[in-house]
């Protein structure tokens, strides 16, 4: 049983990361990304995603499912957002995940990260957005619709404020649940041998006073 997420505090930060890499254990890009073997992927998955969960933190739109179901609580879903009002990075935080990956993966990824970056960066909206940079449910919790509970909070701003929402897909796999939340596809781009990205566009649905 959950309840709407809830805002991620500091003090979740090793615990969100270590979720999402669980979450992102199958997925294409990411292990393409790292190439690591699955023994040291469970060490270098949350090394990976701490600065990213530490960058969305910062900027008041990281978000936490939890399954209240216990005690203990425990989280089952983070979803990272990035707001249209500020960067998606600075250079100090472009320094500290650089400093992850290569933690992570070793310099040979920095060829990798190279390549994806410069997809994603061909085709952001020129118009204000919010970035929905990484979204992840627990593997033990995936199939109960708990994505779209975890997103529905920033969808809704964006509705009310009249915003749009874009991200990158990953995996093939989950391009048709972004699709029942309103996402177009509106890019394809390779990356490597089957392994490609997939930018979506959600357009702001009309909220009636």
């Amino acid at each position: 049983m959950t309840k709407g997420p809830r805002l991620l505090l500091a003090p979740d930060t090793p615990g969100a990361a270590a979720l999402l890499a669980r979450a992102f254990a199958a997925d294409p890009v990411i292990r393409w990304l790292l190439a690591v073997d699955d023994a040291e992927y469970e060490r270098s998955g949350p090394v990976f995603f701490t600065p990213m969960v530490a960058r969305s933190h910062r900027r008041g739109h990281a978000y936490v499912l939890e399954n209240v179901e216990g005690p203990p609580r425990r989280p089952v879903g983070i979803a990272l957002w990035g707001p249209p009002d500020v960067p998606i990075s600075t250079p100090e935080e472009g320094v500290a995940f650089r400093d992850a990956l290569l933690d992570a993966a070793g310099a040979s990824a920095f060829e990798r990260i190279g390549a994806l970056v410069e997809a994603m960066s061909t085709a952001h909206p020129p118009q204000p957005y919010f970035y929905l940079s990484t979204v992840g449910v627990d593997a033990a919790d995936q199939g109960r619709g708990l994505g779209q509970t975890l997103l529905a909070p920033v969808l809704d701003r964006c509705d009310h404020d009249g915003l749009g929402a874009y991200l990158e897909s990953s995996n093939p796999r989950n391009v048709a649940f972004y699709e029942r939340l309103g996402f177009e596809t509106v890019f394809h781009a390779p990356i490597d041998d089957g392994v490609a990205l997939e930018g979506m566009w959600r357009a702001p649905k009309r909220v009636h006073p």
